[in-house]
């Protein structure tokens, strides 16, 4: 069976070798020609610093880290167990993002390399509008499903996951931004702006390092304050680099790419005010379904 796949597909190539030698005989292209890969030392050149100045940050990204991670051990009382608490809460509040929402990457390129600024100032707002329109599509279920989250924890005797509940409202706020972030980065690279990116990459890291040394080891506020101080330090330590870094990506998109331009009816307005409708309706239901369950517990 397999070499008849083979045999078919070896001289179903050849046929159609044949049929395009024919076809473009007179523009002096044969069927060689489409495996041999032209290019030149500038092509060569160009792809390789772009690739240096976009992959350079990431390498950096391992050995911050690791550095981070070895602060939180040797300051952070039992940071395993916290951090995977943490992680629990940051799986359940990351539905915020389940639309998935891909960055525009290839149209930003091809609109503004083009020289189409007006057709990407167009992408940027449209992204902008359907991130937010399906983060607060789903804000609304989230938060809901926290609400009875230690309901559900007690009913089954998960009595250990209690303690991740504190982590929602932090790990909620950090994959919040998540996605305008990344979409910064994605505009950099789209309309090819590297150097600018692996400038403020570079920053954002070095940043991180030291907010999380001046919370954990100057301040010492995981000693000081317990886990009141953990459930914010371990999701939300970075977060004044992010925001940095997030800022500051938009304002140089601003000045220097394109003038951003929001529609805050679409983009705002409308998916705040639905999802408050819409958590309300999720809450109704809610406590009449709590108060039928509590009513026959009653009655047995």
């Amino acid at each position: 069976i397999v070499f008849g796949d083979w045999s078919s597909d070896v001289c179903s190539s050849d046929l159609s070798a044949w049929f395009f030698a024919n076809a473009m005989k007179d523009k002096g292209i044969k069927p060689r020609d489409c495996f041999r890969i032209d290019f030149d030392w500038e092509l060569v050149k160009e792809a390789l610093i772009f690739g240096i100045k976009t992959g350079a940050p990431g390498l950096i990204g391992v050995f911050t880290g690791l550095l981070i991670l070895w602060i939180y051990l040797t300051n952070v009382p039992q940071y395993t167990t916290f951090s995977i608490l943490a992680g629990l809460m940051s799986g359940i509040s990351g539905f915020i993002n389940w639309g998935g929402v891909s960055a525009p990457t290839p149209l930003l390129a091809e609109s503004y390399l083009n020289g189409k600024k007006k057709l990407t100032q167009f992408y940027i707002s449209q992204t902008w509008r359907y991130i937010l329109f399906f983060q607060f599509l789903f804000l609304p279920t989230i938060v809901s499903v926290f609400t009875i989250l230690p309901r559900f924890f007690i009913e089954f005797q998960m009595y250990n996951y209690m303690l991740a509940i504190p982590f929602f409202l932090p790990t909620l706020l950090r994959n919040l931004q998540q996605p305008l972030t990344s979409f910064a980065d994605s505009i950099q690279l789209g309309t090819n702006h590297p150097t600018f990116l692996m400038y403020l990459r570079f920053t954002e890291e070095i940043l991180k390092i030291v907010f999380i040394y001046l919370f954990v080891v100057v301040l010492a506020l995981p000693s000081k304050y317990g886990i009141a101080a953990i459930i914010w330090i371990l999701p939300c330590a970075e977060y004044p680099a992010i925001l940095f870094k997030t800022i500051t990506a938009y304002v140089y998109i601003h000045r220097k790419i394109v003038p951003l331009q929001i529609n805050y009816y679409q983009t705002f307005l409308v998916p705040i005010s639905s999802g408050v409708i819409v958590f309300g309706i999720l809450q109704f239901v809610l406590d009449r379904k709590s108060t039928r369950l509590n009513s026959s517990h009653r009655i047995r």
